[in-house]
């Protein structure tokens, strides 16, 4: 029982788990789903708040305020503020929430939801009162963003901060079915319902729910985890692989039907509005998390399926089925490919965003999370090509079955696709190379273990799938680049202009609401009608300058027309011309007038009714009649509603229109006239794909009316498309250089078994790679704070220009030599001369006026001045300045500049915004980026290549040297291998021949060994053979002694002197017999460093204390190191110190020297006796064997250590003088110290 309980611990803790999950979900599903949700926003509102007060508290700490309140009062906040002295605004945090008069008599309250133009928001508010002065502050939270015109950069929604998910909607007033959302006191600031789509429902789960559902999934995951350990130990590994499945399956279900972890991580990649995705994927997240899924299965089959039962039986099945198994598992290759590249176009046919590296260098996190789903997809494709292609060089090694059988599959295939109706690309031919490549290289027998076959591996895979997303990727960009083309042409082609009946109804809202307008109507002064004609050109016709020629007709209240030329036709005449049903367009008061069109001309007329309360004050006629060549208007998007916000690209477009095959006119930097032949107008491909001509891509949109438009841009295709092939071919290289990498960290670099090209191999990519990307970097660095300067230099030279010509019209403006009017009319053809817009403010910061007012009268900014320029410009005095503004999800930059009169007062400050300030900014470092990756990738290719030459040409030696070492035999001759390099393979060859020197003398050392160990056995064999006699004659001698007759004592002690002499002549030949067992016995030197200076010093001891003796010792300081055989080398110094004292006659008193020294990289040992000398006629035989000058001596001393010193590597020799004495010298090869320290330790 408590081995089924161990067992099975974690699957009944989820099982358990899972349930409690599902009885909390149903018990509380409907009661605790809106309370959790409104308790949410309602414990985040209240941390606003908190830190709102927070934010005010510290403004109110630093008041009172100087003359200079925004340098002393502007601190950093998440909330804008507004700091009032009495009833007048002191200072102002930011310039985007539109106040106006609210705040100024607004009763003060602690907090006070509102509404505006704007949308929602709680107002926190503290007042403080310094002396007689009354200082108040706002601070406004919001709630809800409100933008009129809807577009990508100005998104209406509810602040992410307080609500995670978006509610159905919020009131400031009570109504029926919204919760109270309530402050820490109690106060009721806002009603809101909660969301009710199915979606957002499940994510807003009870938190117990989602709690009992996360530990079900972790039990399950442990379990599942020792489980498939389990049945792989036991090689069951279709039931681990069964469980897998079963779990990722019942785990990925679970998650999709809570929401999890949407319900925990409410970020973009988990919501389902940035990705309209299926019911198994319905956010980018959740693909992310079914392709790691996938990958885990994957990499599991790929370890075990060579071990499984299965494969085993199919490589022993028969050569049919094989033939039939191997063109399944290939078809199953073609499927995996097709599935890769389905989910890659539903990337980009369900998300808003790009992979194109050519378009966008900014990375969000939902690019970032398509770029880990391509590396995840790349992954998955590379494991199931490399199962199948395992599996099929595994059934078939012969070349030519294995090709048919290819061949086989791939019309079977193409068969399949036409029958199915599914496109065959030909990005599939690369699944075929990629296929054949691997069949006939054998690559994927590289795909376990790890030498350079392997990365050449898992580069040939990252090539195959970065050429597969490209592929994508330029598909997709052209379908994109085609429909906007068409779109494009079709809005030129349409009888309306829906953009321009848009801003005309917009404007003539604004014209109908300016009061200074009904002021002049009501008044009608001298020159009325030049008054009203400057004042809507300058403030409300900017946005039309470019493509239309603007007509102003003003009337009074009875229509007459206020021109006093003869001819000029009453509001009534209009009327009746303009004012027809055929003429109609959506808006009331805007007409299209159809007579023009038919040249291809279009006329607008917008009729502006001026009012006082119910009085009519006057009418104006607005008369637009399109230029003979359109261009393209020069305006923000963020004006734009989305319907009219074009795609950032039809800023370069250029386009002609044709009426059947004869140009009408063009516009754009394309010459249709000399290069675009007409008979193209008649080629389908032209409306379909587009046509390339002349480096411009060209698409086609037909008409009514036999005309149609052709619209071109510049392509630049195969630079584009080999970037992006550069983009994430190196994100894949990287990928798996960061898996290698990895793989060695873990297990150590020791564990990867790589051979000496290998390593050659890797070292030159790494030291080509690795400096490469640093000089990338430095390089994208450098270039982009470069553009970065000179954008930020250009934009103030600009404005330091404009501010010059301001100048002096400020001035005129100042002394009242010139009219407001009239400074408008000059500020607005400056920008118009310059192409921007200019923003004029007083000295208190408030707008005076500017070249573009849509924009404030759009409610988009407020008519105050950005904080930090008020600060910098006019508090502290400085000249010029650039700051980075933003409005909605757009960030631009506008350079500030102070108008100063000629003794330094300021009269003004210019504000010049630059809306294109990042996209121009990250075009230019696109174009840096794209051709240093194409660069970067080529070299990278090449240098692979090169690589790999090289470490070819470098082991070439080395492998001719390995084949000679293997033939290297001691029973022939080896001769010496010719190379005449200097570097280190020379080196190495040349230690290499002089290892066969060496061997040559080994040979002759070893037949020496040979030799002495033949006569050690031949030593021993003669002793025995001498023994064996003289045992039993000595005995028959002693007995003979014994019993020879005892009466003749004369005979008895001659014979007894005779046996006595042979018997001891017996014993001397037994002596001898036992030296030569001795010498047989003798274990042969061994080869160990020791340390001399300590072994000499031990023998001087053992003779030091003797009185016959006087010893003279000089030996130097140690250590110093030799190698031998230590014992025998010890025995050998005592023997020559015994001989020297036996060689010193009776009578003369022994003196013997011990000297050491080093000489010349050896070790000299010096034993001195002054004793009798040898002689001359005997000097030559000292070293034999048995040869002695000692009746009692074996004559083995002398010869026993000569070998010895030999066989260390020394020698030893003698100097002798007769009757004075004799030297024997030791010299041994000093070994170094720091190799010998260790080892004699």
């Amino acid at each position: 029982m408590s081995k089924f309980f161990k067992r099975y611990f974690f699957l009944l803790a989820a099982a358990i788990s899972l349930l409690l999950a599902v009885g909390f979900y149903y018990a509380d599903k409907e009661s605790i789903t809106d309370e959790s949700y409104l308790h949410g926003v309602e414990v985040r509102l209240q941390k606003e708040i908190e830190q709102a007060q927070e934010s005010i508290a510290q403004v109110a700490a630093l008041l009172p305020a100087t003359d200079k309140p925004f340098s002393t009062l502007l601190v950093k906040s998440n909330y804008p503020y507004f700091v009032y002295q009495d009833s007048t605004l002191l200072m102002w945090s930011d310039n985007r929430l539109i106040t106006k008069d609210y705040l100024q008599n607004q009763p003060l309250s602690p907090l006070v939801p509102f509404e505006s133009s704007q949308g929602k928001f709680i107002q926190v508010s503290e007042q403080k009162k310094i002396g007689e002065t009354t200082y108040r502050i706002f601070a406004f939270i919001k709630l809800y963003s409100l933008f009129k015109n809807q577009t990508t950069n100005l998104p209406s929604g509810y602040n992410p901060q307080i609500f995670r998910v978006s509610p159905a909607l919020i009131s400031l007033k009570a109504t029926s079915g919204k919760g109270a959302i309530r402050a820490k006191d109690g106060q009721v600031l806002f009603y809101t319902q909660p969301p009710t789509d199915p979606m957002y429902r499940h994510q807003m789960a009870p938190f117990q729910t989602l709690l009992w559902v996360s530990l079900a999934i972790l039990f399950l995951g442990i379990y599942m985890f020792v489980s498939v350990r389990y049945f792989r130990i036991r090689h069951r590994y279709g039931l681990g692989l069964g469980l897998l499945v079963f779990f990722i399956v019942l785990v990925r279900g679970l998650m999709l039907r809570f929401s999890i972890p949407f319900a925990f991580y409410e970020g973009k990649v988990f919501n389902p509005q940035y990705y309209q995705g299926s019911f198994l994927a319905p956010s980018l997240g959740d693909l992310l998390l079914n392709c790691l899924s996938v990958g885990f299965v994957m990499v599991y089959i790929n370890s075990v399926y060579f071990r499984t039962v299965t494969y085993r039986r199919l490589t022993r099945s028969g050569i049919g089925f094989q033939a039939f198994f191997s063109c399944l598992i290939l078809l199953v290759g073609y499927v995996a490919y097709y599935m890769c590249y389905r989910e890659l176009v539903n990337i980009y046919e369900k998300s808003f965003f790009t992979l194109d590296i050519t378009l966008s260098i900014s990375f969000s996190a939902l690019k970032f999370t398509s770029l880990l789903i391509f590396i995840i997809l790349s992954g998955i494709y590379f494991l199931v090509i490399n199962l199948v292609t395992s599996v099929f060089i595994r059934l078939n090694p012969e070349l030519k079955i294995g090709l048919a059988i290819l061949a086989g599959s791939f019309l079977l295939t193409v068969l399949l696709a036409w029958l199915l109706r599914i496109p065959f690309e030909w990005i599939f031919l690369v699944h075929v190379g990629y296929v054949l490549v691997l069949y006939l290289s054998r690559l994927p027998r590289a795909f376990f273990g790890f030498r350079y076959a392997t990365t050449v591996y898992y580069f040939v895979g990252a090539l195959a799938c970065a050429i597969l997303t490209t592929y994508v990727v330029e598909i997709q960009e052209s379908k994109k680049d085609v429909l906007n083309k068409k779109e494009f042409g079709a809005q030129l082609l349409s009888e309306h202009d829906l953009f321009t009946e848009f801003l005309l109804k917009k404007s003539s809202d604004l014209i109908a609401a300016d009061t200074q307008l009904k002021s002049v109507f009501a008044k009608n002064p001298p020159l009325a009608r030049e008054i009203i004609q400057q004042r809507i050109r300058n403030k409300y016709l900017d946005q039309y300058q470019n493509r239309y020629e603007v007509e102003i007709f003003s009337f009074d209240k009875t229509g007459n027309p206020l021109d006093s030329q003869a001819g000029a036709r009453s509001w009534n005449y209009y009327q009746e011309k303009y004012n027809s049903p055929a003429n109609a367009t959506e808006y009331a008061s805007v007409f299209l007038v159809r007579d023009t069109l038919k040249e291809n001309l279009k006329q607008y007329a917008g009729f502006v009714t001026l009012r006082q309360e119910d009085e009519i004050l006057g009418y104006v006629l607005l008369n637009l009649c399109q230029r003979g060549e359109n261009t393209h208007a020069q305006y923000p998007d963020l004006l734009l509603d989305e319907q009219f916000v074009q795609a950032p690209e039809t800023r370069e477009y250029s386009y002609a229109i044709f009426e059947k095959e004869s140009q009408m006119y063009s516009s754009g930097a394309y010459n249709y006239e000399r290069k675009f032949p007409s008979e193209l107008l008649s080629d389908s491909a032209l409306y379909i794909k587009g046509k390339d001509l002349h480096g411009f891509r060209h698409v086609g949109q037909a008409g009514s009316d036999q005309r149609s438009i052709v619209v071109s841009s510049k392509s630049w295709e195969w630079r584009g498309m080999m970037a992006n092939f550069s983009f994430l071919f190196l994100i894949l290289v990287l990928v798996v250089t960061v898996a290698i990498v990895g793989h060695a960290l873990r297990y150590g670099f020791s564990a990867l078994p790589l051979t000496y090209s290998t390593k050659i191999q890797v070292l030159l990519n790494a030291a080509f790679i690795l400096p490469l990307l640093l000089i990338l970097f430095l390089i994208l660095r450098v270039i982009g704070s470069n553009y970065e300067e000179n954008q930020q230099d250009t934009y103030l030279k600009v404005s330091q220009n404009i501010s010059a010509n301001v100048l002096s019209y400020m001035e005129d403006f100042k002394e009242g030599k010139m009219s407001e009017a009239y400074l408008e009319q000059q500020i607005a053809q400056i920008a118009r001369d310059a192409d921007l817009e200019i923003n004029l403010y007083d000295t208190t910061g408030y707008l005076l006026l500017s070249s573009k007012p849509l924009i404030y009268q759009s409610g988009l900014l407020s008519e105050l001045i950005n904080p930090s320029a008020r600060k910098q410009i006019i508090e502290q005095k400085e000249t010029q300045v650039l700051l980075n503004e933003s409005l909605g999800s757009m960030t631009y930059s506008t350079a500030f500049a102070g108008l100063k009169s000629f003794d330094q007062e300021l009269l003004g400050v210019v504000g010049i915004p630059f809306f294109d300030s990042k996209p121009s900014l990250e075009r230019q470092i696109i174009e840096i980026v794209a051709s240093l990756l194409i660069v970067f990738t080529g070299m990278l290719l090449i240098f692979l290549l090169v690589s790999y030459w090289a470490a070819h040409l470098l082991i070439v030696p080395l492998r001719v040297l390995t084949r000679r070492i293997s033939t290297t035999n001691l029973n022939q001759l080896n001769e010496p291998l010719p190379w005449k390099s200097n570097d280190e393979i020379g080196t190495l060859i040349k230690k290499y021949n002089q290892m066969l020197v060496n061997l040559e003398q080994n040979k002759q050392v070893l037949s020496t060994t040979e030799k002495q160990s033949a006569w050690r056995e031949m030593a021993r064999q003669v002793a025995h053979e001498i023994k064996n006699p003289l045992t039993p004659m000595k005995l028959t001698l002693q007995q003979l002694q014994r019993t020879i007759r005892r009466d003749d004592p004369e005979a008895l002690e001659k014979v007894s002197k005779a046996m006595g002499s042979i018997i001891d002549q017996i014993d001397n030949i037994g002596h001898i017999a036992q030296s030569f067992s001795d010498i047989a016995r003798m274990p042969p030197p061994q080869k160990e460093v020791f340390e001399v200076t300590s072994v000499l010093n031990k023998a001087y001891e053992l003779y030091a204390s003797d009185r016959n003796i006087t010893f003279n010792r000089d030996v130097q300081a140690g250590p110093l190191y030799v190698k031998g055989d230590r014992k025998q080398f010890g025995a050998s110094v005592t023997n020559l110190i015994i001989n020297a004292k036996q060689s010193v006659p009776e009578g003369r008193p022994a003196v013997i020297g011990m000297k050491l020294y080093v000489h010349k990289e050896a070790v000299m040992i010096e034993i001195q006796d002054n004793g009798s000398g040898i002689s001359p006629t005997i000097k030559n035989r000292v070293f034999l064997p048995n040869f002695t000058t000692r009746v009692d001596g074996s004559g083995l001393g002398l010869a026993m250590a000569k070998r010895i010193i030999e066989h260390a590597g020394g020698s030893i020799w003698f100097e002798t003088e007769v009757d004075k004495g004799t030297t024997f010298f030791l010299s041994i090869p000093l070994e170094k110290t720091e190799d010998a320290a260790p080892k004699s330790a």
